[in-house]
């Protein structure tokens, strides 16, 4: 069984159109070699941001989703200026939790759609 890792990897060459990139890699037991990868870009050697496993980087990816959606919201009700706090916040607001989780979401679609046709417009 293989762990995938992701890596986000700095271009330090000045001359490069590259700045960062992100790998994800398969681990089959043994380490990879940081010191050893280059740019995509140029080929020099590049530096190595930070690293996280496959599960750390769905929760961190989990975590801007949430934060974008409650700066949304906040911003919807209270204007363009959103404080830090909402930005950082790791939960929805209760209104917007899923009441039952193990729904599918293809029935959900479907018991919201009309059972009668929408009246036609007069003319």
């Amino acid at each position: 069984m293989f762990k995938a890792h992701r890596y986000e990897i700095y271009c330090r060459n000045p001359k490069c159109n590259v700045r960062e990139a992100i790998l994800t890699v398969k681990n089959h037991g043994d380490q990879p070699d940081p010191k050893r990868w280059t740019c995509p870009g140029c080929g020099e050697p590049a530096t190595v941001h930070w690293t996280r496993t496959a599960k750390e980087d769905e929760r961190r990816r989990l975590e801007l989703a949430i934060g974008a959606v409650n700066t949304a919201l906040y911003e919807r009700d209270h204007g363009p200026l959103i404080p830090a706090s909402v930005m950082c916040l790791r939960e929805l607001p209760e209104s917007w939790k899923a009441v039952e989780p193990e729904r599918d979401c293809s029935t959900t679609a479907a018991a919201a759609q009309p059972t009668q046709d929408a009246p036609k417009e007069s003319k």
